[in-house]
């Protein structure tokens, strides 16, 4: 079992570098903060198996840790206020802003309705991912690792894909996807799925996956999909700090994976391989 709780960090910390060591510690984090003292601010939920004493003595750029009671979040405010694009109820995403070619058979611009699945546009991972992508899945068999709120299920579907699945641990956000897909058109075309129930499909095809999240949430996702490994040609990834590009090429050299092209934004990293084995 999980408590909400608020980390407190020192003036100089990175909030994205914080972000990230503090989900590979297994933290399942919701927000970030930061006001005009510096006050920078990070809000989740602790595991039970970690407390907050040794959390700090891990990672000295934690001040405190703060014991909370949480609301049940406003998605809608959420978005709103961070995302991309926002007007009328929906994130809109124009698909000629990242893809020379978009088939004409689905909407030029997708919409997004608020929810808890990651990809409302406003961080730099989803779009390094939306523009790397689009030469490498026209006519392929895609599956989205991760998918969130969908967004890069259906851009993919509309730059070309042959067939698009997108998987995440996540049923909320699985069920924020499918509820997407109805909004653009898309719901009798794609499947959203745990990781368990895509493995067992008959006939699994992958050409490409897409991947964007951390470091070791990839690591533990390709792990996982060992039974696809053979099948697939393409990863463009993205969710990998600048700083910690080496050991990430590192890990995907070890893959097998062979770097084709590499992008920045705002210190994230995004990739596109080709597999070697």
């Amino acid at each position: 079992m999980m408590h909400s709780i608020k980390f407190h960090l020192i003036p100089s910390a990175n909030i994205d570098i914080a972000w990230q060591q503090l989900e590979d510690a297994g933290c399942q984090l919701l927000f970030s903060m930061e006001n005009e003292e510096s006050d920078k601010q990070i809000v989740g939920y602790l595991p039970s198996n970690l407390s907050a004493k040794k959390l700090i003595s891990m990672h000295p750029y934690i001040s405190t840790i703060e014991d909370i009671s949480l609301e049940p979040i406003d998605w809608e405010a959420q978005w709103k206020l961070n995302g991309n694009h926002y007007s009328e109820g929906f994130i809109h995403i124009n698909l000629h802003d990242y893809s020379e070619w978009v088939s004409d058979r689905w909407p030029q611009i997708l919409r997004l309705k608020p929810g808890p699945g990651f990809g409302d546009l406003s961080h730099p991972t989803t779009r390094l991912v939306l523009k790397l992508m689009g030469d490498i899945v026209r006519d392929q068999h895609v599956l989205d690792v991760g998918c969130g709120s969908g967004i890069l299920s259906f851009a993919a579907l509309a730059m070309g894909a042959r067939s698009v699945t997108g998987i995440d641990i996540d049923e909320d956000a699985l069920e924020h996807s499918r509820t997407n897909s109805q909004f653009n058109g898309m719901e009798n075309v794609i499947d959203f799925l745990i990781p368990q129930a895509y493995i067992q499909k008959d006939n699994l095809q992958a050409g490409v996956i897409l991947m964007n999240m951390i470091q070791s949430e990839q690591v533990s996702a390709w792990h996982n999909l060992e039974a696809i490994h053979p099948k697939v040609c393409f990863a463009v990834t993205s969710g990998i700090l600048a700083e910690a590009k080496e050991s990430y090429l590192n890990q995907c050299h070890h893959w097998g994976w062979h770097l084709l092209k590499t992008a920045h934004e705002e210190g994230w990293e995004g990739y596109i391989f080709k597999m070697s084995f």
